[in-house]
């Protein structure tokens, strides 16, 4: 027995030192809790004087909440946000979609990016436009323009004259082709400069316009009897079918008989006798038929001298000579002279006659506009 109480004995001795052994162990894990309560001491401190729920928080807790702040970062945004992010990309999709339905109702293409070349701001035909413009020849000469102050630059300048765009129809025949063709396809504000060959301006010179007016004439004058005229030039001046031996007359101071009716020409003769006197077409003096033979009318002209008669170009005074008549005429190369056939021009003077162009001062030459649109009314888009 003795001997079971000396084993207790022992075994008891034996716990005793690791008890001993393991509060020495705690005593020298002490220091790091000495440090705690410097760890503890900043969380205590309040952010502010208002908030003493946050100084009652833990020093783990608080530690927590730093840790916890790195990981929001990763996390997705605001679901709410994503949802009206979401929805602003739809509603820009359906305006989209909305734009490009309504342009395909109207048969025009919609390209945002070159809106100059929409059919709705370009000019076409049947639209109505206001341009300004400039208007050259090849040589570089201004012969018209709708800026006041370029006119006087040119010496073009016409007093009372509206200095404005000019306002016309695309395509109603209101301009000369070329220049109608050109604001085609224009887009409102474009300046094109275009270079326009006479057919499509005013037109080749027609030579049978350009004429040789006498200033020198004859005083004595020999007309055959009789002489041809076609069935359209007889309806023209007598307005009535030709009857043979009939006698017509209509503006002329004297009078015809028809004397042969063929299938392309009427034969006319003159019905005058010796002594007969009358002023003839172009004149303005009397003259006389001085012989008559089986062929021909021998005529003398009688103006008087110094006698002052009007002319196309302006009053002449004419100058008598044994066999001639001249006339001082006051023309000038370049004259514009309005005529009952148009207007026309003076090519040139000479003592013996003047050279007269009935075709536009235009005809035939090369034209150079700068255009510019400055408003389009659209009528091809309802």
């Amino acid at each position: 027995m003795a001997d079971k109480k000396t084993t207790a004995k022992k075994k008891a001795s034996i716990k005793a030192p690791v008890r001993k052994t393991k509060k020495v162990s705690k005593i020298k894990s002490a220091p790091p809790k000495k440090t705690a309560p410097k760890s503890k001491a900043s969380p205590k401190k309040p952010v502010s004087k208002s908030s003493p729920a946050s100084r009652k928080k833990p020093v783990k807790k608080a530690s927590a909440k730093k840790t916890e702040k790195p990981a929001e970062k990763t996390e997705p945004k605001n679901p709410q946000a994503d949802n009206k992010r979401k929805r602003i990309i739809s509603f820009i999709a359906i305006l989209f979609i909305f734009l490009l339905a309504f342009a395909a109702s109207k048969n025009f293409d919609f390209n945002p990016s070159d809106s100059s070349s929409s059919p709705a701001l370009a000019v076409d035909i049947g639209d109505t436009v206001s341009v300004n413009y400039i208007g050259r020849f090849t040589d570089g000469k201004v012969f018209d323009t709708s800026y006041e102050s370029i006119a006087k630059e040119n010496d073009l300048y016409i007093e009372g004259r509206d200095y404005a765009p000019l306002t016309f129809g695309v395509g109603a025949g209101q301009m000369i082709k070329g220049f109608d063709d050109a604001v085609v396809g224009m887009a409102l504000g474009e300046t094109k400069t275009v270079t326009i060959p006479p057919e499509d301006a005013y037109g080749a010179s027609d030579p049978e316009k350009i004429i040789d007016i006498p200033t020198s004439l004859d005083r004595i004058i020999y007309l055959g009897r009789e002489f041809d005229i076609s069935s359209s030039d007889f309806d023209n001046a007598f307005g009535k079918d030709p009857v043979l031996d009939d006698i017509v007359g209509a503006m002329f101071p004297w009078n015809f008989t028809v004397k042969e009716i063929g299938s392309e020409n009427i034969t006319l003769e003159y019905m005058m006798e010796i002594g007969d006197t009358f002023i003839m077409p172009q004149t303005a003096w009397n003259s006389t038929v001085m012989e008559k033979n089986g062929t021909t009318l021998t005529i003398m002209q009688n103006p008087e001298e110094g006698q002052i008669i009007q002319t196309l170009f302006g009053p002449a005074s004419i100058t008598l000579a044994e066999d001639t008549i001249s006339l001082q005429v006051d023309a000038e190369t370049g004259q514009e002279i309005m005529t009952p056939y148009g207007q026309g021009t003076v090519v040139s003077v000479s003592e013996e006659s003047i050279t007269f162009d009935l075709n536009s001062a235009m005809a035939g030459k090369t034209l150079i506009f700068d255009i510019t649109v400055e408003n389009v009314t659209k009528t091809g888009i309802q």
